[in-house]
């Protein structure tokens, strides 16, 4: 096992920074927490006895987490397809189309010759990831990989499942599928390809035929998609015949027909609208030509006030005058004779 306590030492090169790099990430490498060797085994179901390792590798990781995302690469090359149990119809089934990482573990059990038993991916720890690091005899950890998923567990269960599934349900003396299950497999492809691609009825044959040499769990997955290359050359894009075309018309015409109906309702309603709108309007003008008036009126009785009030002032204005004229007019002496008369009295 590698010490993770001593430092590595990193290469770095002004000159040759590629490879200080490589040097660094060698290093890194080498302080993984885990490293042990795995072998890969594949079966059809779990009591299927396996031949020769399919592929081996050096495992190096620092968790459960990183074990697992370096165990999927070498697993997905491996696995074909899951099949469970209905338990509702009591029959056999496909999982998913394409499985993914998270299915990882439907799909394989170790076994450690040492503990003599077989155990899961959920029930890896890290410290049965480090006791696999410190083995030094028989070194190599087995994975098996069940191609169809940990399901099929006896060779009864998959003979099943292959008689349900696997099995071309109409074949010839040599076990491949017959006419009849070809020209029918060539009118579903019809009706699943025929509004994107049109061609003769040896084309759809040809696909069908593709189809069914495939592995039985890809079949499903090849019948939604086009043809490859080397036959969809057999095949145009589809066009529009006559009553297509009818079809066609008449729906779009129907769609109107319901937009139509639609808009009708929130036009009516913006139409009353508008009316009110224009009723407000009408009567707010002859208020507003009423108040017009009354400004009318209160402006003229201000005119006619301060054109009365001007003749008053202009009338006080010349009886004041006369008035101050005949008061000087009658006044001779107007110094205070009477009272200058006391002060001299009284010494002041």
């Amino acid at each position: 096992m590698t010490d993770i306590t001593d430092e590595p030492d990193i290469v770095f090169d002004p000159e040759g920074i590629s490879e200080g790099i490589q040097s660094e990430a060698t290093n890194i490498e080498e302080v993984c927490l885990f490293r042990f060797k795995m072998e890969f085994y594949t079966r059809e179901f779990i009591g299927q006895k396996a031949n020769g390792p399919k592929d081996a590798y050096e495992c190096t990781c620092n968790n459960i987490a990183q074990f697992k995302a370096n165990l999927w690469p070498k697993v997905c090359t491996l696995i074909k397809r899951e099949i469970v149990f209905d338990d509702d119809s009591n029959s056999y089934k496909w999982g998913a189309d394409e499985p993914e990482f998270d299915d990882l573990e439907k799909f394989i059990l170790f076994q450690d010759k040492k503990a003599r038993k077989s155990f899961r991916v959920d029930e890896v720890t890290n410290k049965k990831l480090q006791s696999w690091t410190s083995r030094e005899e028989n070194p190599y950890i087995k994975c098996f990989v069940q191609v169809y998923g940990n399901f099929l567990c006896s060779k009864g269960q998959f003979t099943d499942a292959f008689n349900q599934l696997l099995k071309p349900q109409e074949v010839d003396r040599a076990n491949a599928a017959t006419n009849f299950a070809t020209f029918e497999l060539a009118k579903e492809l019809k009706q699943i390809h025929g509004s994107v691609i049109q061609g003769k009825d040896i084309a759809w044959y040809q696909f069908a035929n593709f189809i069914l040499s495939a592995a039985p769990h890809q079949h499903e997955e090849l019948k939604r998609t086009l043809p490859p290359a080397h036959i969809i050359r057999f095949f145009e894009l589809a066009k529009e015949n006559a009553v297509q075309q009818m079809e066609t018309a008449r729906k779009a015409v129907a769609i109107g027909t319901r937009i139509n109906k639609g808009v009708q309702t929130p036009i009516q309603e913006l139409d009353d609208t508008v009316d009110i709108m224009i009723g407000a309007m009408e009567t707010g003008l002859s208020l507003c030509k009423v108040l017009k008036q009354k400004v009318t009126c209160l402006k003229n009785q201000t005119l006619q006030t301060d054109n009365l009030m001007d003749g008053v002032a202009q009338s006080l204005g010349v009886e004041l005058d006369s008035f101050a004229r005949e008061l000087q007019e009658r006044v001779i002496n107007i110094e205070d004779q009477d009272h200058a008369e006391v002060n001299d009295v009284n010494g002041e």
